[in-house]
């Protein structure tokens, strides 16, 4: 537990402006991984449309209001494929019931750092908030669209099975709050 708080708030400094120059050379690190430079990347946040009764009982529509979250590759494997990466920035989602059009705007804006493993598997750790969806079954989480929010750490299977752990926060009913 102590070494995730530890991973999440690095990646907070890093985004803060703590990361290498940009001078920084290529380097190795013990696994084998490549440590690089690549530049901040700008994350797309696709409008998205979920199913009556996949995620919350209702249609629900979700479309980003702000996005300026950025991403950069820190550390790759030897064939140039992401092995680490650090992520953050302003991210706030519209959702809209769209059988009644009530609406919320979802703060997803948190930083985080992503590992991202040859067997399929990933994680983030993760400072503040982002917006996470579930179906039945697909996570420790029950169904609907949720805002964790804290300190938090998210394991994704190869099927993509999600298992979050909250070290200190909370998660947010989402669909609660326009059904």
């Amino acid at each position: 537990m102590r070494r995730s708080i530890v991973i999440a708030l690095a990646a907070t400094a890093a985004l803060l402006g703590a990361a290498a120059p940009a001078s920084a050379s290529a380097g190795s690190t013990q696994d084998g991984g490549v440590l690089v430079n690549r530049p901040w990347e700008p994350l797309p946040a696709p409008p998205f449309d979920l199913a009556a009764g996949a995620y919350c009982d209702f249609p629900v529509h979700g479309e980003a209001t702000v996005n300026k979250v950025r991403t950069k590759v820190i550390e790759e494997y030897p064939d140039g494929s992401p092995k680490v990466q650090i992520g953050g920035g302003a991210l706030k989602f519209r959702l809209t019931n769209t059988a009644t059009g009530a609406s919320m705007i979802a703060d997803a804006g948190g930083s985080a750092v992503f590992h991202f493993f040859p067997d399929g598997t990933k994680t983030w750790d993760v400072v503040g908030p982002v917006l996470g969806t579930f179906r039945d079954g697909v996570g420790n989480v029950g169904r609907g669209v949720w805002t964790v929010n804290g300190i938090y750490h998210i394991h994704f299977t190869a099927t993509n099975y999600k298992t979050i752990t909250i070290y200190h926060g909370g998660i947010h009913d989402d669909c609660a709050d326009i059904g």
